[in-house]
């Protein structure tokens, strides 16, 4: 395969390239709700004590890994979620937000009349985290889109 490629070719190849690659990239529309459920009902076992409260956080997060082992296998792809790029803020801000809805949970569990509150911050957290998983799929797409 010697053959010379015209540039104009070549750019229409890789364009073509990271087109399809964008479109076999994003996850089904019922993986952003339920990463954000695994993700919530983690912050809302923080409600809990014991074995409950371990129970929950472990089916949790063999939720988030189930799902994303299944989107990897159907895709054929892998992605480290702190990645440069459009993403890495989504990530950061994920992150921290995570780390202030654990935050709240543990400093008001334990205030009488408040056990709720970890519930409260599970649901909050769940919804950001789906809101937070489908943005972060629409970023990376438009990486892919422009070969970043």
């Amino acid at each position: 395969m010697n053959e010379r490629l015209d540039p104009a070719q070549a750019l229409a190849i890789a364009r073509d390239a990271r087109t399809r690659m964008a479109r076999h990239a994003g996850t089904p529309r019922w993986y952003a709700p339920l990463y954000g459920l695994g993700s919530g009902a983690m912050v809302a076992s923080l409600a809990f004590r014991g074995p409950a409260q371990m129970g929950i956080m472990v089916a949790g997060l063999l939720g988030i890994s189930a799902l994303y082992a299944k989107w990897s296998r159907d895709s054929g792809l892998s992605v480290n979620g702190y990645r440069r790029g459009r993403t890495l803020p989504i990530t950061i801000g994920l992150l921290a937000a995570a780390l202030l809805a654990i935050g709240i949970a543990l400093r008001v569990r334990d205030i009488p009349g408040y056990g709720w509150a970890p519930l409260a911050c599970g649901a909050v957290f769940g919804v950001v985290s789906a809101l937070a998983s489908a943005a972060w799929d629409r970023r990376w797409i438009a990486d892919i889109e422009d070969g970043r």
